[in-house]
């Protein structure tokens, strides 16, 4: 049984390697213009263009294994969010994005490395299952 990672997004890196510490007021730009440019204090970079366009006013996001950090967004359009930062902590590289009540159909099932992970690993040893979390329709 192989796992694969499936449908998430994820915060591209920061220069610092204890991540970039955001408080309670803090206002920030999300974007997806590259996972090569880094995450800063007034600059969140995620790896999907196409969520930017689905969050309005109001939505939640929230940020690494326990969502603990989050911001409201304030105002969207389709190149960028501004958030309005609601529970404070550290944003680290890599860590995962969550929209909740958003439906992921905007991404796809199987991200690029789940494509290499599966041909390389599952097809090899002849795998019988494949888990793909976050599926939430068969």
């Amino acid at each position: 049984m192989l796992d694969v990672k499936g449908r998430e997004m994820r915060v591209s890196k920061t220069k610092d390697k204890e991540g970039i510490m955001f408080k309670f007021g803090d206002k920030v730009l999300l974007r997806a213009d590259s996972m090569e440019l880094h995450t800063s204090k007034t600059c969140i970079q995620i790896d999907n263009v196409n969520v930017l366009a689905l969050l309005k006013q109001g939505d939640e996001v929230r940020f690494g294994e326990d969502a603990c950090v989050f911001g409201e967004v304030e105002s969207s359009d389709s190149s960028q969010v501004t958030l309005m930062m609601k529970g404070g902590g550290t944003i680290k590289s890599n860590d995962v994005v969550k929209v909740p009540g958003l439906h992921y159909q905007c991404m796809p099932i199987l991200r690029a490395g789940d494509h290499d992970h599966i041909a390389d690993i599952a097809i090899k040893h002849n795998f019988d299952y494949i888990i793909v979390p976050y599926v939430q329709t068969a």
